[in-house]
C-alpha cells in the first residue's frame, strides 16, 4: 500500500498543473510529435517551392500555365515544342542564381495546361449575328467561360509576380518569405473562399458583358437556371484547378526544377522543422530538457545569422 503524498509533495504537484509543465518526460508523444512535424514542415516546403516555382518563370512562360485576359482562346491548339526554357531563382545556400532546366511541354498538353481553343472555346464562331439563335448562345457561353477564366488568371498572374526575382532586385522574392508566408497564405486564402466567389461573380460579370448577346442570354438564364449552373460551375471547377495547380502540376512539368528549389532551401525547412520540435518538446518534455533544447536552437540560429 501506498503511502499518502506529504503536503510539500502536493502543493509540488498542484503547481506543475497550474503552470502547465509537465513533470516527466513523455518520450513516446515526443517522438510522435517528431514524426508529425517532420511531415508538416515537408507539406510547407512543397507549397513554397510550388510558388517559388511560378514566381521564377517569365512572363511568356507563366503565361502558358495561366493564360490570362487577352489571349486568344478560340484559336486552334498550335502544336508545341518539345521543352521550353526554365526561368531562374536566388539559392540561398549558394547565394546566386540558379538557372532552371527546360519544362516537356508536351507532357504538359496531356495535362491540359496552358490548352485553349478546346472545348468550349471551340463552341464560338466568327461573323455570327447577336440575336436570338443556337450559334449567338454558343457564342455567348464561350465568351462568358473565356472571359471569367481569363479575367481570374490575369489576376494569379499579377499576385506571383508580385514575388519574381526580377534579376535579385525584388525583396519580396525572398526564399523564406515566400515559402513560410505567401504560399501558405495564397493557398489558405484561395481554398476558403476566395477562388470560389471570384469564379462565380466574374462568371456572372462576363456574362452579362459578352458581345454575344450578353444581358439578354443572361436575363434569360436567370429564369431558365442555366446562367446560375454556369456561374457555379465554372466556380467550383476554378477552384478544382487553382488547388491543384499550385499543389501538383510543378511537379509533372518539371520535377528537376522542384528538386533544386526544395534542396536550395533545405537549411530554411531544417530552422522550420527545428521550430516545430523546440515547441512540441515544451508540451512533452519537462521544462529543463525543453529550455536545453531552446537555449541550444537559439544559439546556432545566432551563430547562423551573425557568424
Amino acid at each position: 500500500m501506498s503511502a499518502a503524498p506529504t503536503p510539500i509533495d502536493q502543493k509540488k504537484t498542484d503547481n506543475s498543473n497550474e503552470s502547465g509543465n509537465t513533470t516527466e518526460n513523455d518520450w513516446g508523444s515526443f517522438g510522435i510529435a517528431v514524426i508529425t512535424n517532420f511531415i508538416i514542415a515537408l507539406v510547407i516546403g512543397l507549397i513554397g517551392a510550388n510558388f517559388i516555382f511560378f514566381s521564377t518563370l517569365p512572363p511568356k512562360e507563366l503565361a502558358t500555365f495561366f493564360p490570362g485576359a487577352g489571349a486568344n482562346f478560340y484559336s486552334p491548339v498550335p502544336a508545341p515544342v518539345s521543352v521550353q526554357s526554365g526561368g531562374v531563382f536566388q539559392c540561398p545556400s549558394k547565394r546566386k542564381g540558379i538557372k532552371m532546366p527546360g519544362m516537356n511541354l508536351n507532357a504538359m498538353k496531356s495535362l491540359g495546361i496552358g490548352t485553349m481553343g478546346g472545348w468550349p472555346y471551340n463552341l464560338h464562331t466568327d461573323n455570327v449575328n447577336p440575336g436570338f439563335s443556337l450559334e449567338s448562345f454558343k457564342n455567348w457561353f464561350s465568351e462568358t467561360i473565356a472571359g471569367s477564366y481569363g479575367s481570374n488568371r490575369s489576376y494569379l498572374t499579377k499576385w506571383i509576380s508580385l514575388f519574381s526575382p526580377q534579376g535579385g532586385k525584388n525583396m519580396l522574392s525572398n526564399n523564406a518569405f515566400q515559402i513560410l508566408v505567401v504560399a501558405p497564405l495564397t493557398l489558405f486564402l484561395g481554398g476558403h473562399g476566395v477562388v470560389l466567389l471570384a469564379g462565380f461573380f466574374s462568371t456572372l460579370f462576363s456574362a452579362f458583358t459578352a458581345n454575344s448577346w450578353g444581358w439578354q442570354w443572361s436575363i434569360i438564364g436567370f429564369f431558365l437556371a442555366y446562367t446560375w449552373f454556369s456561374a457555379f460551375g465554372v466556380a467550383f471547377m476554378q477552384y478544382l484547378q487553382f488547388m491543384a495547380t499550385l499543389l501538383f502540376v510543378p511537379a509533372f512539368s518539371n520535377m528537376t526544377a522542384l528538386k533544386r528549389i526544395l534542396a536550395c532551401n533545405s537549411s530554411i525547412l531544417g530552422w522550420l522543422f527545428g521550430a516545430l520540435v523546440i515547441s512540441s518538446a515544451s508540451t512533452t518534455l519537462d521544462s529543463t530538457v525543453s529550455t536545453t533544447m531552446m537555449v541550444v536552437y537559439l544559439i546556432l540560429a545566432l551563430k547562423a545569422i551573425f557568424f
